[in-house]
């Protein structure tokens, strides 16, 4: 019998530390079938009615991730780090073959142009599509500072640039107030043609959530006189479903 390996190699660019992708060592077909395992177990009593788990294809697997936070750090012998924290420590993800061009263009940029860290108490860097935010852990920060980094953003390929001051960002990354634009749009579209802020939620996959959506209408089959909650619906691309349907 031959045997059939059930791991990969990880991608060029992946940091063998990160806690990011669970599935990132596993091939395609394995990862799948955990999924669907963990659904038939999850909702057992609607296992007639489970289809068949689909990702994305082989070519789409990398450089797709826009929706990012990352934590942020400076040390004096490294300087800005960005990444993910696994107990105290952080691991730096800076060329993470799962995000997007811009993403890993800004982090490198934000590397190379922003102040030290005793001058910007920089907590976290988010982005939501083409939305960037600087989230600093302080009630005011000089401008002047980030000039450089600001130009240096502008050539990434995001569309806009946030400050938001918030001293106690940690277990809550945003708070009400606090918010400044410092250059760019102050909108982005989506993949579905929707606009957003910087701190709109967004499926991660455009085509696999137009497909789940397609596949919710097709199920539910509204129409005129069907009354639709849809709770947590982020950009509100399921509610422009539902309001077509009547």
């Amino acid at each position: 019998h031959r045997k059939v390996s059930l791991h990969q190699d990880l991608p060029p660019g992946c940091e063998p530390t990160c806690h990011g992708c669970r599935h990132r060592r596993m091939v395609e077909s394995a990862s799948l079938a955990q999924k669907q395992d963990y659904l038939a177990r999850t909702l057992h009593r609607w296992g007639d009615r489970l289809r068949p788990v689909t990702g994305p294809r082989a070519d789409e697997r990398l450089g797709y991730r826009d929706r990012v936070t990352l934590t942020a750090r400076w040390s004096e012998s490294a300087g800005w780090r960005f990444g993910l924290m696994r107990r105290d420590e952080l691991i730096a993800i800076h060329d993470c073959p799962v995000h997007t061009g811009r993403v890993r263009a800004l982090v490198a940029a934000l590397v190379l142009q922003l102040p030290r860290g005793d001058e910007l108490p920089l907590a976290y860097l988010h982005m939501a599509g083409a939305q960037a935010t600087l989230v600093v852990k302080s009630h005011q920060v000089d401008l002047g500072l980030l000039a450089r980094a600001v130009d240096a953003a502008r050539g990434t390929g995001i569309e806009g640039l946030w400050l938001h001051l918030h001293p106690a960002a940690g277990r809550k990354l945003f708070a009400r107030s606090g918010w400044q634009h410092l250059w760019g749009e102050r909108q982005s579209r989506d993949p579905h043609g929707l606009l957003h802020g910087p701190t709109a939620f967004m499926q991660a996959f455009a085509r696999l959530h137009r497909e789940s959506l397609l596949a919710a209408r097709e199920y539910l089959a509204p129409g005129g006189g069907t009354a639709v909650l849809d709770l947590y619906c982020g950009l509100a691309s399921p509610l422009r479903e539902w309001t077509r349907a009547g």
